[in-house]
C-alpha cells in the first residue's frame, strides 16, 4: 500500500474540528433563536389574554424611558462627541441642535417603530394634508408676526433667544439657526404629536390621546 493511501490528507484533522464547532455553534444559536421564539410566543399570549394592545404598551414604556434618558446620558454623550469629532465637528452638531435629546426623542422613536414594523409617515413623519397644512402655516405666521414685533426688544426674550442673536450674519443665520430651529420643531412636534399620541390614541380615543401627551410636554417645557 502507498504512503500516501494511509496518511491523513494534510489539513483534514482541522477541517473537522471546524466543521464540530460549527456544528456546536450552529445548535447554540438554534437552541436561542427558538428560545427567544417561545418566549415571544408565551409574552404575546400572555398580552393577548388580558387584552393589553401591544403598540400602545411599547410606545408607553419607550416614550417613558426616552424622556428620562437624556437627562444621565448627556454627560456621556458629549464626552464621546468630543472623542470621536474634531472641535469643528462638535462644533457644527451643537449649532444644528444634534444632541443626546435629539437621538432619544427622535433616532430611537424611529427605530421602535421600525421594529414594530410601523411606516414612519404613519406616526407624522409624512407630507399629510399639504393644502390644509399650508393654510395653518400661513394663519400662523400672520398671528406670529405681530406677538414677535411686540415681544422682539423685551430683554427677556433677548435672552432666551440669545442663539439666534449671536450669529454674525444673514448666512450664517439662514445656514446654521433655521436648520437647528427645523430640527428641533421636527423633533418635539414628531415626539409628542405623532410617536406618542398616535401610538396610544387607538385605545384612549383621540381627545384623550391629546390630553395624555400634553402632561409631558407641558413638564418638559
Amino acid at each position: 500500500m502507498s504512503k500516501g493511501a494511509i496518511e491523513r490528507p494534510v489539513g483534514g484533522e482541522g477541517r473537522d474540528e471546524r466543521k464540530r464547532a460549527q456544528a456546536r455553534d450552529g445548535s447554540f444559536q438554534g437552541a436561542v433563536m427558538a428560545w427567544i421564539t417561545t418566549l415571544r410566543r408565551r409574552v404575546a399570549e400572555e398580552i393577548g389574554r388580558l387584552g393589553i394592545e401591544v403598540q400602545p404598551l411599547v410606545v408607553t414604556v419607550a416614550a417613558s424611558a426616552f424622556l428620562i434618558l437624556p437627562r444621565y446620558l448627556s454627560r456621556g454623550f458629549e464626552r464621546e462627541a468630543r472623542r470621536l469629532l474634531s472641535p469643528e465637528g462638535v462644533r457644527m452638531m451643537h449649532d444644528l441642535g444634534i444632541n443626546v435629546t435629539f437621538v432619544c426623542q427622535f433616532i430611537l422613536p424611529c427605530i421602535v417603530l421600525l421594529c414594530m414594523r410601523k411606516r414612519l409617515r404613519e406616526s407624522g413623519l409624512g407630507l399629510g394634508d399639504v393644502r390644509f397644512g399650508l393654510k395653518a402655516c400661513l394663519l400662523c405666521v400672520v398671528l406670529y408676526i405681530p406677538a414677535f414685533l411686540l415681544l422682539f426688544h423685551d430683554p427677556q426674550t433677548q435672552r432666551y433667544y440669545a442663539h439666534g442673536a449671536k450669529m454674525h450674519d444673514w448666512g450664517t443665520f439662514f445656514l446654521w439657526h433655521v436648520p437647528s430651529v427645523v430640527l428641533l420643531m421636527l423633533q418635539t412636534e414628531f415626539f409628542f404629536r405623532g410617536f406618542l399620541l398616535l401610538g396610544i390614541r387607538r385605545v384612549t380615543g383621540d381627545f384623550y390621546a391629546i390630553l395624555l401627551q400634553n402632561i409631558p410636554y407641558v413638564l418638559l417645557h
